[in-house]
């Protein structure tokens, strides 16, 4: 997930579900398939580790976007 316009790459909040940030090239929230489906991403099955991601992604970015 990219915020537009690309947010500072300092103090990006913590990410849920194994996601982790993009800060090289570009800024975006990414959740690698090795966390949904090693388990690295925590506790709970596959689905619900990727559920955690997308909403704290999309939480995360609407706070970057909004910041002023």
């Amino acid at each position: 997930m990219t915020p537009w316009p690309y947010p500072s790459a300092e103090n990006l909040p913590d990410l849920e579900g194994g996601g982790i940030w993009n800060t090289e090239g570009w800024v975006g929230a990414v959740l690698d398939a090795a966390a949904v489906v090693g388990g690295s991403g925590g506790t709970g099955e596959p689905a619900e580790r990727a559920e955690r991601f997308l909403a704290s992604a999309v939480a995360a970015c609407r706070t970057l976007l909004t910041a002023p």
